[in-house]
Formats: structure tokens, C-alpha cells, sequence
């Protein structure tokens, strides 16, 4: 079986290798450290890749949008998502892609390789934290419709939430500022609030906001991939 791993840290790209290779030894480890390079090979490659495990960044929407494609080339691919830090909204998009998993880089060995096992036996992982950041981000959207806001003005204020400038947030959007600007006016409408402060306090009390990550952004040392 052929694995084809995707991460953009070389430390913890060669370690997960390491670790996938003293686990499954009877697996062909290969890896990348791009979604887009990851493309590339299987277009390229005469080898067949079984099994995808690719990290997921929430801030990096270009990366979503090459990784919306290679999982449609790849359909037929057990695929798992490796994260980090995950906000709601981006998680769900995640699921929405048709990935056999989620896993927090965060686990120990035995739980990770119990996963991968888990998902290339058929089965489907998603921690528990996951399943209630998905069950609360469906209460989110009941209240984002009773108060009107449409998906994308959700999506401005979820950056809102992150401290995001204006100017940011029409560059991640790909849209004018006066187009932020409008949208950021009707959400104050809705929420009936008159500053940032205010709006994202209110979002919060009303759950339209996602709940914080399901884990930290602490650095993953060698030595949680590797048995030394």
C-alpha cells in the first residue's frame, strides 16, 4: 500500500514518515510539502496512492481550494485530515469534502496509528471534540438565519471574531473594502450592536460565533511523532 503524505513543516512531515513507517512497515511512505506538489504527483506518478494524510490550515483558504481538488482527483483515496487548530466553520468545510477522518496532531502514537487503522478498515474517526464543534456550529447557522445574515456576511464575521482588520478581511475574501464595509453594517443591524467589541460579545452570547478551536496551537515536538 502506498501512503502519500502532505505538510508543510519538514520536521514534522519527516517524523509522521518515521513514525508511519515503524507502525506499517509493509506501507510505501511518501511525502510533500504542498498540497499543489501533491497534485502534481499524482497526475505524474505511475504509482498508485492508497491512503492521503494532508494538515489543514484554517487560515489558508488558497490551500483549501487546491485541496478541494485533489481530493475530487482523488475520490477513490482513503483521505485523513492532520490538524493542528481548527475554527468551526472551517472544520465543517473540511467534512464536507468527503475525508474518512479527522486527527489532532496532538495524539500519541498508539492513538494515531489506531486511527489511520480505523479509517483505512473502513470506519470513520472524528474525535469527540470534533463531533461537538460540528453539533455546535449547526446551532451557529439555526441562528445566523433567524438573524437574517447570509453565508457570506458569516463568513465576515468569523474573521471579525479573529481580530481580522477590514482591509484584512477583504483580502482573505477576495472582495472591496466597501463591500466588507457594507456587509459589516448590516451585521451590526442584526445584531444590534455598534462596534466591534459589542459584536463580537453578542455573537458570542447568541452562539453565533463558533466555539474556540478544539485544541491548541502549541508546537508538536519530535519526540509526540517519534518513539525515542
Amino acid at each position: 500500500m502506498n501512503i502519500l503524505v502532505i505538510d508543510s513543516h519538514p520536521v514534522y512531515r519527516k517524523g509522521l514518515a518515521v513514525m508511519l513507517n515503524q507502525s506499517f512497515p509493509r506501507w510505501q511512505v511518501m511525502t510533500e510539502n504542498s498540497v499543489y506538489n501533491g497534485i502534481n504527483i499524482l497526475k505524474n506518478s505511475k504509482i498508485r496512492i492508497d491512503l492521503l494524510l494532508f494538515s489543514i490550515n484554517a487560515q489558508d483558504e488558497e490551500n483549501f481550494h487546491q485541496l478541494e481538488k485533489i481530493l475530487e482527483y482523488m475520490a477513490d483515496v482513503v483521505s485523513i485530515a492532520l490538524s493542528s487548530t481548527v475554527d468551526a466553520l472551517y472544520l465543517k468545510k473540511v467534512l464536507e469534502t468527503g475525508v474518512r477522518g479527522i486527527i489532532p496532531k496532538v495524539y500519541p502514537i498508539e492513538k494515531m496509528t489506531g486511527a489511520i487503522r480505523e479509517c483505512w478498515q473502513g470506519g470513520v474517526h472524528i474525535p469527540i471534540e470534533v463531533r461537538k464543534t460540528i453539533d455546535q456550529c449547526r446551532q451557529q447557522m439555526v441562528v445566523a438565519n433567524s438573524l437574517c445574515l447570509t453565508s457570506r456576511q458569516l463568513q465576515v464575521l468569523e474573521l471579525i471574531g479573529k481580530k481580522m482588520t477590514n482591509r484584512e478581511i477583504a483580502e482573505i475574501l477576495f472582495v472591496s473594502l466597501a463591500t466588507i464595509k457594507t456587509h459589516i453594517n448590516r451585521i451590526y443591524n442584526a445584531l444590534e450592536v455598534g462596534c466591534r467589541k459589542e459584536c463580537i460579545q453578542r455573537s458570542y452570547d447568541l452562539g453565533v460565533l463558533p466555539p474556540p478551536p478544539f485544541c491548541t496551537d502549541a508546537p508538536v515536538s519530535l519526540g509526540q511523532i517519534i518513539k525515542i
